[in-house]
């Protein structure tokens, strides 16, 4: 804390070579993260940014490389920015060498990560630099560079209510040429596309386009970065939910396959936004074309089965959107895609079951698609659909509409009641309970008749109660369709044989053919079945009495000399066979009805009227008169041969069987794609801006190196230090006695020892008693007593002094006689002479403000050196 603190108040100087050592210091300090804090905590930024201001090149390297290393640090960018870091940065930023380009990009990006200062960053116009900046304005295209101003971009994108600003300014060019040209790391094209999106609205989709949105994420989409891929996924989700940004797309087939194309990635947020954007295209008018000749349709199977619920019915809304038009059901149908629209409607979902049924029951309405259905087993599923409860009215009714056109395939017949088709319509019926079916259900069974190994399947499975609950249900508008499938359903079991017949006899079938005889298309097909059950005895009471002996009597007079008088006039002669029905349709009217047909031009009619009349005469003719009966008979006689006495089903004239009319079972307008286009909302993918991030910690480039320190021409000063080694003092001392060797000092001071006793008390005491002498007295008077003592120690051993140009010689150690030997009374001599250059430093210094010469200038005059 002291250093930084010392160095601020240097900065506070002003003093243009401190402030640039200064700022070299802090900017070595600034590399250290722990004195980051202090730096900003102690007040330096103002003064750095002065710095900025007023300084050299030098200085100015030193400062941003200190703005750059605080703003890695979250808590100091508030700061920084409220000091005024963003003015400097922006001066800096326009220098033009590439280190302090690259920090200041690097701070931007750092800085851009504070969203308290974002709007100030922006209203200060830190864009355009940034802009010039990846221009290479100042600095190469490196990709450090263009990372940084990439990441300081997509942050501030993030600040709401600036992005019409950011686009004025060129920033989304910027960006484009960044990710599109100057950049070849994924990361710096991630961080692009993020800003992009980050700029995407309503209001700017157009500008946006116009300088190349599409094409530039067409090109991101093709990245392996998953981050990448999802942010190019909600770019296109996007665009795709309106008018104007799905144009755009369809204008660019290329965007369409990129965008399709971003299905390979491993994440499955990514392809469920990609499925919603599939979704989108396919279910408008405008993209609908395109998007399926791009291949769209086979990618729903994909997006279906990635087991999220939301885009299984999305799925199944875009096939019922598309089913309508013919050649998509052709593109249906290559790719087939019949088989995940079954499996779809086995959805636990209802709601993507019963879409994935409407898209069955339309697509059944079709030649085309209707085998392909059949041959991926949608019967079966179908059928399985209606053992589930839970199903709508709307959805078994589209069931029923399936079935029934479906049955229309006369070679699946036998399938269809192999996999219990009857009974599903059986619980159709029941689950409606009313006659809006009826006659849906009454063609599909009409239809599955056709198979004759599977007649008695149907009939075990219900059939012929299925019919006669329909005939009592059944309004109006449809009866008579319903009468005719129904009566011509009965005549086939009734043809198959025996078996069959006992079985129309104990389910009902009577109810059924009575019934028909309302309505004249069934009349035919009654009557047919009512001759071939009155070739067995047994049945012929049940077919005499109630509603269908009256009913066969009225179709006997109806229409003379037609093919169903003729088996009408046949059935009336085998029931005359059997009293109880003899006497059964006597009441009915039989006599005027046989006296018709007796009139007949029809020999086969007429024979079989005879011959009816013959056996109501017998056992007494009951309920006729006498004469009536012979009148009737002389009138056959005479016209028709009698000798007919039995019939079998070769006898049977085969009915005109009426071809189905699949136009009457269509899908009611309400079920039917066309209607239902403009219903669909868009699926939007709620998307929240994403922010670039700051500069890797520890990048951008090192510190700049510290300037040199000047060098002045001033007098070499050396500098006596108590601690150097014996030695060293010992040469010290010699050559300072060596200085003064040739000195004339008087032989009276060379004996004189009271004045170094004085030396030693005044020392001693810390106040001199003699008046003090000059510097050069002192010397000579040490060394005069120096050479005294040493000339003292024996013979042979005296020292003299020479002169300078004389070798030195090291003295003699003293004797232990002496309480100071020579050493230590040249180190005292040495304090000595040390203080009083001290002292006559101190007036130097003091002088030096009264006559303005420099201390060094002062200290060679005063003799220190």
């Amino acid at each position: 804390d002291g250093v930084i603190s010392t160095f601020i108040d240097l900065l506070m100087t002003n003093e243009p070579d401190t402030v640039k050592h200064c700022c070299a210091a802090l900017c070595q300090l600034a590399q250290d993260s722990a004195s980051c804090k202090k730096i900003v905590e102690l007040g330096a930024v103002p003064h750095i940014v002065a710095g900025v201001e007023t300084g050299d090149d030098l200085t100015k390297y030193s400062c941003c490389s200190v703005l750059s290393a605080l703003s890695f640090h979250v808590g100091c960018r508030q700061t920084l920015v409220s000091m005024g870091a963003l003015t400097a940065l922006i001066s800096l930023a326009k220098m033009g060498d590439d280190p302090t380009s690259l920090r200041c990009s690097l701070a931007f990006a750092n800085l851009s990560c504070e969203p308290t200062v974002q709007g100030t960053m922006i209203e200060q116009d830190v864009l355009p630099i940034l802009t010039q900046l990846s221009d290479g304005y100042s600095i190469s295209y490196s990709e450090e560079n263009q990372q940084y101003i990439a990441k300081a971009l997509c942050n501030l994108s993030c600040h709401v209510g600036f992005e019409k600003k950011m686009i004025e300014q060129d920033c989304v060019k910027s960006l484009m040429m960044i990710g599109m040209v100057r950049s070849v790391a994924p990361m710096t094209k991630q961080v692009c596309a993020k800003a992009l999106q980050n700029l995407l609205s309503l209001d700017s989709q157009e500008r946006l386009c116009e300088e190349g949105l599409v094409s530039t994420i067409t090109s991101f989409s093709k990245l392996s970065d998953e981050p990448t891929m999802k942010t190019c996924a909600q770019i296109f989700n996007f665009l795709s939910t309106n008018e104007v940004g799905r144009s755009k797309l369809v204008e660019k087939k290329a965007a369409l396959f990129a965008c399709i194309g971003l299905l390979r990635s491993s994440s499955l947020a990514t392809k469920i936004i990609v499925g919603k954007t599939v979704c989108n295209l396919l279910c408008h008018k405008d993209s609908q074309a395109a998007t399926v000749e791009v291949g769209a349709v086979e990618k729903l199977e994909k997006i279906a089965t990635l087991g999220d619920a939301e885009s299984e019915l999305n799925c199944a809304k875009s096939f019922f959107l598309i089913c309508g038009s013919e050649s998509n059901r052709e593109v249906m149908t290559n790719v087939n895609a019949m088989k995940i629209i079954i499996l779809l409607a086995r959805s636990p979902n209802p709601e993507t079951s019963a879409y994935a049924v409407k898209v069955i029951a339309n697509l059944a309405q079709f030649e085309d698609t209707r085998l392909d259905l059949l041959d991926n087993n949608v019967i079966m599923a179908l059928v399985a659909l209606t053992e589930n409860a839970g199903l709508s009215r709307e959805q078994v009714t589209l069931i029923a509409y399936s079935f029934s056109n479906l049955s229309m395939v006369e070679r699946f017949a036998g399938k269809l009641v192999q996999e219990s088709v009857v009974a599903a319509l059986l619980r159709i019926q029941n689950f409606l309970g009313d006659g809006s079916v009826a006659a849906l259900i009454a063609n599909t069974i009409r239809s599955m008749v056709g198979c004759q190994d599977t007649l008695e399947m149907m009939v075990e499975d219900g059939a012929i109660e299925l019919l006669a609950l329909l005939s009592k249900v059944v309004d109006s508008n449809w009866a008579e369709s319903v009468f005719y499938d129904a009566n011509f359903a009965c005549f086939k079991f009734a043809r198959y044989g025996d078996i069959l017949r006992k079985e129309l006899i104990a389910r009902g079938a009577l109810q059924i053919i009575g019934g028909g005889g309302g309505y004249q298309g069934s009349h035919e097909f009654a009557v047919a079945s009512m001759f071939l059950l009155s070739l067995n005895t047994e049945y012929r009471v049940s077919v005499a009495d109630g509603v269908s002996g009256s009913v066969l009597i009225k179709l006997a007079m109806e229409e003379p000399d037609t093919m169903m008088t003729q088996n009408a006039s046949q059935a009336l002669f085998m029931l005359s066979k059997s009293e109880k029905s003899r006497n059964l349709l006597v009441e009915a009217g039989l006599p005027a009805a046989l006296v018709k047909l007796c009139r007949s031009d029809n020999e086969d009619i007429r024979g079989s009227a005879s011959q009816a009349l013959k056996n109501l005469s017998s056992e007494g003719g009951d309920g006729l008169e006498e004469g009536t009966v012979s009148a009737l008979i002389a009138m056959s006689e005479g016209n028709s041969d009698n000798s007919v006495s039995n019939f079998d089903d070769g006898a049977l004239v085969q009915p005109e069987q009426i071809a189905v009319d699949a136009g009457k079972f269509s899908l009611d307008e309400v079920h039917k794609p066309e209607v239902h286009m403009d219903e669909f909302a868009p699926l939007v993918v709620t998307v929240i801006k994403e922010m670039g991030g700051d500069a890797p910690s520890g990048k951008g480039p090192a510190a700049p190196p510290a300037p040199t320190m000047a060098s002045q021409d001033v007098p070499h000063k050396p500098v006596v230090d108590e601690e150097v080694d014996q030695k060293n003092e010992d040469d010290e001392n010699l050559s300072k006695v060596m200085l003064y060797a040739k000195m004339n000092v008087p032989q009276d001071l060379l004996n004189d020892d009271s004045i170094l006793e004085e030396d030693e008390v005044g020392e001693g005491a810390g106040e001199p008693t003699q008046p003090v002498i000059t510097e050069e007295k002192e010397i000579e008077k040490e060394i005069a007593v120096a050479n005294n003592r040493m000339s003292q120690s024996g013979p042979g051993q005296r020292a003299t002094v020479r002169s300078s140009k004389a070798s030195p010689v090291s003295p003699p150690m003293p004797t232990r006689g002496d309480v100071l030997g020579p050493k230590e009374k040249q180190a005292k001599a040495r304090r000595r002479r040390r203080s009083i250059q001290a002292k006559k430093k101190r007036e130097a210094e003091e002088k030096k403000a009264e006559e303005g010469l420099s201390f060094d200038q002062q200290a060679a005059n005063a003799g220190l050196f």
